[in-house]
């Protein structure tokens, strides 16, 4: 199990001096190079090992972008708000889930979830049985959605701002 955390996209910006000036969207550009390519750099290793046919990977962010930090704050497009809010451009962030042999290649899901449920997940996936009952968990299993066997786990997720 690895769980790899960048502090990067996150103000202050740097980049190692590979990456200056390597995309056209300013250092914040070039911190999404460097994250990008370290990532590769990591999956390079699984695969090297012969583990990429057994391991899953999870790629996702807690939040939009910093708008107030201009282009260096990345984007959320056309969506409204960002970082530190509850609007669509704030909490509507990207999550990619390899997982060979069950998730099938460039399926999309438009269901809701956020990060919280990756815990209950994970457990899941691992086939470490049932939760403890003593105590409430905030994420639901996300299997299902993953795998395509259902759109949603829930109809809402109640944010407060």
């Amino acid at each position: 199990f690895l769980l790899h955390t960048w502090a990067m996209p996150h103000v202050p910006l740097f980049t190692a001096n590979e990456f200056v000036n390597s995309s056209s969207r300013g250092t914040y550009g070039d911190a999404i190079q460097e994250l990008d390519a370290s990532i590769g750099d990591i999956l390079n290793v699984v695969e090297e090992l012969g583990l990429d046919n057994n391991t899953v990977v999870f790629f996702f962010s807690d939040n939009g972008p910093f708008p107030r930090m201009g282009i260096n704050g990345g984007s959320a497009g056309l969506l409204r708000g960002g970082k530190g809010t509850t609007w669509e451009g704030g909490i509507r962030s990207p999550c990619v889930v390899k997982w060979p042999g069950k998730i099938a290649p460039k399926s999309v899901s438009n269901g809701i979830t956020a990060a919280w449920d990756f815990f209950s997940t994970i457990v899941s996936m691992a086939g470490a049985g049932d939760l403890p009952t003593d105590r409430g968990y905030d994420g639901i299993d996300l299997t299902p959605v993953l795998t395509g066997t259902a759109e949603s786990v829930r109809e809402c997720q109640n944010l407060y701002s």
